[in-house]
């Protein structure tokens, strides 16, 4: 019996294996999480199914990545390389299963939730406008440790491989469709049907584009690092953010090989791991997740709020009061001082509330408010 992983096998002989981490909102790859996944596989290996779809249990989520709090007790390269590769070959034996496999992605899927996809045969995506999928670790100066720095430029190619592992920005399922990412994209309602005819379909798995696959040949490879070098020192320099330069001496070292690229990948993360860099950036990270978490709270005493001025900070401050679920009157001596803040207002609330009609509600608790009546309301 598991905590973390759901094992099910239909009539057809397709298992169903649901990763929903107990006691948490969101799924991390945490080393428990991990463990308990090496004894979901065994019996798989053993007795491969039909073949095997790999889905979320939480609402919207995916799989947040690793477990980071894991990070701050790792305190030696060797020991940082033993546990990466440890989950570099637990990978490696979901891609070897001897059935086709599936990931669906229903939500967020950052860093190591990326790399168990991408270990998948195939991955279909839920529908939408959020960017769901990424490689952040260069934000905490590391790079994919699971096996990404490889798979990812396997599947999409070196062009639009490495540039999201560079930049760890996220990307949209439709991006990602485009660029190879991801095969398929469904509804909420449609995405078992979708995983089963992926399935049955059995095509050939997703393959860089042939330039890329030029690309990644040695006699090429120089050229490309050298123009990937010249984007990454126009940004950063790599006494200070080695992980950039990292990544892109083993791709042009390795060439994305999947019999010395796992191998190289680990080292280079365990080194990177120890540094003053990630070390300093996991503690941003760690700092960051507090103020988000503190300003995530609404203080329920405050009930109406009223800013004197309109201007860039006035106007701003009553925006992202409105955003936090206040009513706001705004006050200037004249309507044309306060408009340019609605505005600023508006486009603010477009970007950050998707759903239409929470939008509305959002731009209806912010007024313009010349007389300055809603003073007498401020508490």
């Amino acid at each position: 019996m598991t905590q973390h992983w759901k094992v099910k096998t239909d009539d057809d002989g397709i298992v169903w294996l649901s990763i929903d981490k107990a006691d948490a909102s969101a799924n991390v790859l945490s080393s428990e999480v991990l463990l308990e996944l090496d004894s979901v596989l065994k019996p798989l290996e053993a007795n491969p199914p039909r073949g095997l779809i790999l889905y979320s249990g939480k609402p919207d989520s995916f799989v947040m990545g690793a477990d980071i709090k894991e990070f701050v007790g790792i305190d030696t390269p060797e020991l940082a390389y033993k546990l990466v590769r440890q989950g570099q070959q637990l990978f490696d034996r979901i891609e070897e299963l001897q059935c086709p496999t599936v990931a669906v992605i229903n939500g967020v899927c950052l860093g190591g939730g990326l790399e168990l996809a991408m270990a998948c045969d195939y991955r279909v995506a839920l529908a939408g406008d959020a960017r769901i999928l990424g490689l952040p670790e260069v934000k905490l100066g590391l790079h994919p440790g699971f096996g990404g720095t490889v798979r990812l430029v396997q599947i999409c190619g070196v062009r639009a491989g490495m540039p999201l592992m560079l930049t760890g920005n996220p990307i949209t399922a439709s991006k990602g469709r485009k660029i190879g990412l991801v095969d398929e994209i469904a509804s909420a309602e449609d995405w078992r049907s979708a995983a089963l005819e992926l399935l049955r379909a059995a095509k050939p798995k997703q393959r860089a584009p042939l330039v890329d696959r030029l690309l990644n040949l040695k006699p090429a490879r120089s050229f490309v690092r050298n123009m990937l070098l010249n984007q990454v020192r126009s940004k950063a320099r790599k006494e200070h953010y080695p992980a950039p330069y990292a990544m892109i001496d083993s791709w042009a070292s390795n060439g994305a090989s999947p019999k010395t690229g796992y191998e190289a990948e680990a080292r280079s993360f365990a080194n990177l791991m120890c540094t003053s860099t990630s070390r300093s950036l996991v503690r941003v990270f760690f700092l960051q997740s507090r103020l988000k978490a503190q300003g995530n709270k609404i203080d329920k005493r405050i009930g109406h709020v009223h800013v004197v001025g309109a201007g860039v900070m006035g106007g701003d401050i009553a925006a992202w009061c409105a955003l936090r679920g206040h009513t706001v009157t705004l006050q200037d001596r004249e309507q044309k001082y306060i408009d340019p803040a609605m505005a600023r207002a508006k486009k603010l609330f477009g970007k950050r509330v998707r759903d239409v009609a929470k939008r509305a509600d959002t731009e209806n608790r912010l007024r313009a408010d010349v007389g300055g009546d809603g003073v007498r309301d401020a508490k």
